[in-house]
């Protein structure tokens, strides 16, 4: 399974609509940061209001903190066909062109599957943090990385981690990046599940897409009647992150990844591709 693994990761990395949505994140987050960035490293005092305020800092500007910034709210939008280009659609490539039938002599069904399965949340995963891990050390060098003060400004006390926040701001960056690539793989691995009932590559290309706002479509209604939300922009967005329920961040995430990988794998095993 190694081997299998290896050449499924392979396939990933060397795929051109990795690095082309790579780029695309990476655009995003570098216009953030040369159009709503760099005014303030200029002059950090800018926008100052005495005592109760403070100088524009990393953890306010911050391609992920910058609440409010059309070009993150663009990135979070896009988010479920970013980490789908990568890889996501190989598996219905390879079934159309015969390619896992040649792979099915040579190795065990499960063992491609679960390579596929690995390779395609992976690259997922790194595809919709890449903009991250470029955007925070450009903005360090651009802005101070000011401890954040209670001040209205940042996140109010029923938000998701805000106590960490407001202590060890990196470390809830790193929790935040963390759940950033797992929504990313696991949104990756639903075009997985849907290739065995949808035929069409563009309608399966949607699939992510279509469950991502299936989410924020639910939550309008779900919302108004409980106060939770599980509108996945929102959740994702770390500069307010998951209000009151805040379990919802990790369990919409788990009964997504269980329901796909349940399909994926039952359907994968079952098929007679030979």
């Amino acid at each position: 399974m190694r081997e299998q693994f290896h050449t499924e990761w392979e396939r990933a990395v060397k795929n051109k609509m990795m690095w082309i949505a790579v780029f695309i994140g990476c655009l995003l987050a570098i216009a953030q940061t040369v159009f709503e960035v760099y005014p303030y490293a200029r002059n950090p005092l800018m926008f100052y209001r005495g005592s109760d305020g403070q100088p524009a800092s990393l953890f306010m500007y911050w391609f992920g903190l910058n609440s409010g910034s059309p070009y993150k709210v663009t990135f979070l939008t896009i988010f479920p066909v970013l980490a789908m280009m990568p890889h996501a659609l190989s598996y219905h490539l390879d079934r159309k062109g015969g390619y896992i039938k040649n792979v099915y002599t040579r190795t065990k069904k499960i063992n491609y599957l679960t390579a596929k399965y690995l390779a395609v949340f992976l690259s997922g995963g790194l595809t919709v943090l890449f903009p991250y891990l470029v955007s925070l050390p450009v903005t360090a060098c651009m802005l101070p990385a000011l401890t954040p003060i209670r001040n209205g400004q940042y996140l109010s006390a029923t938000e998701l981690f805000s106590s960490i926040f407001y202590t060890k701001p990196f470390a809830y960056i790193a929790i935040y990046m963390v759940i950033t690539f797992f929504y990313g793989g696991i949104f990756a691995t639903t075009a997985l599940a849907a290739a065995s009932i949808v035929d069409n590559i563009f309608l399966l290309g949607m699939v992510p897409f279509l469950i991502w706002y299936g989410f924020t479509t639910a939550s309008n209604f779900v919302g108004r009647k409980s106060g939770i939300t599980v509108d996945l922009i929102w959740l994702l967005d770390m500069s307010h992150g998951a209000i009151l329920h805040k379990e919802t961040v990790f369990v919409t995430g788990a009964v997504v990844g269980v329901i796909t990988a349940i399909i994926y794998f039952v359907n994968g095993v079952k098929s007679d591709a030979l």
